[in-house]
Parts: C-alpha cells; sequence; structure tokens
C-alpha cells in the first residue's frame, strides 16, 4: 500500500513526510500541481523562465526531487507530454532553488496519519 499525500511547495507536510521517511515508506504526491491553482505564483514562474520550462514542470521536479511519486492528472495530450518534460535532466532545481520552494508552504495541514499505518 502507498500512502496518497496531497503535497507541493504550498502543502509540504514535513511532520508526514519525515514519518514516512523515517520508516523507509513511499509517498506518492497527491495533487503536485495544486489543481493548477498556483501556476502562476511568482516564485514558480520565476523557476520556470529561468530554466526554460513550465511552471508545471518547475512543480513535478520539486516533488521529483524530493524523493515523491507523482502522478498529475490530466485528460490533455499536450500536457501530458509536457509534464513528462520534467523527468528530463534540462529541468534539475539547485539547492537555493529547492529552498526558495521550501519557503512556499503557507498552509499547515493537520497531522493525518496514513491509512497504511493505521
Amino acid at each position: 500500500m502507498l500512502p496518497q499525500i496531497e503535497l507541493s511547495p504550498f502543502l509540504q507536510r514535513d511532520d508526514i513526510v519525515e514519518m514516512c521517511e523515517a520508516n523507509h515508506i513511499a509517498i506518492e504526491a497527491y495533487s503536485p500541481l495544486c489543481k493548477a491553482a498556483r501556476l502562476q505564483d511568482p516564485r514558480i514562474t520565476m523557476l520556470a523562465s529561468q530554466h526554460k520550462c513550465s511552471p508545471a514542470q518547475v512543480l513535478l521536479t520539486w516533488a521529483l526531487q524530493r524523493g515523491f511519486i507523482v502522478l498529475p492528472k490530466t485528460t490533455r495530450a499536450e500536457r501530458m507530454v509536457e509534464n513528462m518534460g520534467a523527468l528530463s535532466a534540462d529541468v534539475s532545481l539547485t539547492d537555493e532553488e529547492m529552498a526558495i520552494m521550501s519557503r512556499c508552504s503557507a498552509f499547515v495541514a493537520p497531522f493525518v496519519l496514513p491509512m497504511c499505518l493505521l
């Protein structure tokens, strides 16, 4: 069983991530694209511009570099191709850029124990 946890730079849930990492539990980042609500965030668009990629690719790269499994939802073929671009070696965030994104979290969700641990 794999816990699906809503994770993004805007909802990082470090408490759950740390607990899963300590117990060697892989995490699937649910809604890593924030339902497209944060694609215009200035920090995300700045990084996308610097890397010549889309804001969605920046968000997916952040999740992948954190070690999360990502399954972005889309029904549009062109977005599927774009999302796959996050796997490209051309899109890689530096430690400094990851730190910028670590400061995006604007909301601390209440702790919810993943179903696999109940």
